[in-house]
C-alpha cells in the first residue's frame, strides 16, 4: 500500500511540475534576447549615426556577426558587410546596441529626441555588435 501510495504521489508530482518546466521552456527564447535601448532625455539624441568599418576576413569575408544581446555567448541573428550604416543607440561594455536595415533608403523610424528609455521595437532589425567595428559618424 505504501508504496502504491509513492507512485500515486510521484506521478502526481510529475503531473504538476511539467506545465512549469514547459512555461520555463517556452520563456527561454524571450529571455535570450536582449533589445538595443534608446535613450531617453530632452536635450539628447537617442542614437548616433554610424557605420560598419574593416570587417575582419573569416568565414564569411568583409562580415561583422549582430548577436541577439551584449555578448558573443548570444544567439547570431544577422551579419553586416563594411560601410553598412547603422544607429548606435546603446553600449553594454565592448558592444554596441544597434538599429539598421540592409537597404540604406529604409526610415527605421528613430525619435528625435525620445521622452524616456524605451526598448527599440520600429520596423527596422536590431542587434549587438563589437564595438571595434563600428565608427560614429555623427551624433
Amino acid at each position: 500500500m505504501r508504496s502504491r501510495l509513492i507512485v500515486h504521489c510521484t506521478a502526481l508530482t510529475a503531473l504538476i511540475l511539467a506545465p512549469a518546466s514547459q512555461a520555463q521552456e517556452q520563456a527561454a527564447p524571450e529571455e535570450s534576447r536582449r533589445p538595443v535601448m534608446l535613450a531617453g532625455g530632452e536635450d539628447v539624441d537617442p542614437c548616433a549615426l554610424g557605420m560598419i568599418q574593416d570587417p575582419p576576413t573569416g568565414g564569411e569575408t568583409g562580415a561583422i556577426l549582430v548577436f541577439a544581446g551584449p555578448s558573443s555567448e548570444f544567439e547570431v541573428v544577422d551579419t553586416l558587410g563594411d560601410g553598412n550604416s547603422v544607429w548606435v543607440c546603446d553600449v553594454v561594455g565592448d558592444m554596441l546596441g544597434i538599429v539598421y536595415s540592409h537597404d540604406p533608403d529604409w526610415d527605421c523610424d528613430i525619435p528625435n529626441p525620445e521622452p524616456e528609455t524605451r526598448p527599440y521595437f520600429g520596423p527596422c532589425a536590431s542587434g549587438w555588435v563589437k564595438s571595434e567595428w563600428v565608427e560614429v559618424i555623427a551624433g
